[in-house]
């Protein structure tokens, strides 16, 4: 049974002042252009990525380290650059999308290495 004390205690939710209920965005691009656009600017993020860190690789030789996972890997690889490289450059595929530069050294005479940045995550656009 439900007395008087009870309705003071219920907590009531009415909305949000202003709010327009069942009103959508209207898009200038249907969902089959946004995925097509989407893979695409993916596919240049990651052509961008992946020639960023060979270079860097390439320049850098034993004074960077990188994590990679080849093709045939179980397990990812922790390479130097000069690894990468040759590797690359036999013609051995690697997943982009798990290859990073993860430390440059601090000084090339030095044995201590800094940790690098990293490249910047893929940020998906929005739908127009």
């Amino acid at each position: 049974m439900i007395n008087d004390d009870d309705i003071d205690d219920f907590l009531s939710h009415v909305g949000v002042k202003g709010m327009k209920w069942g009103r959508r965005k209207k898009h200038t691009e249907s969902r089959k252009e946004y995925h097509t656009r989407t893979k695409q600017e993916f596919s240049k993020y990651n052509e961008r990525k992946a020639h960023n860190i060979f270079t860097n690789a390439s320049l850098a030789g034993d004074d960077v380290i990188l994590t990679t996972k080849f093709a045939g890997d179980k397990h990812g690889s922790i390479l130097t650059g000069k690894q990468f490289v040759d590797r690359v450059s036999k013609g051995e595929a690697f997943d982009v999308r798990l290859t990073d530069i993860q430390a440059f050294k601090t000084f090339p005479e030095s044995k201590t290495f800094s940790r690098a940045a990293g490249y910047e995550p893929y940020q998906k656009s929005s739908r127009r």
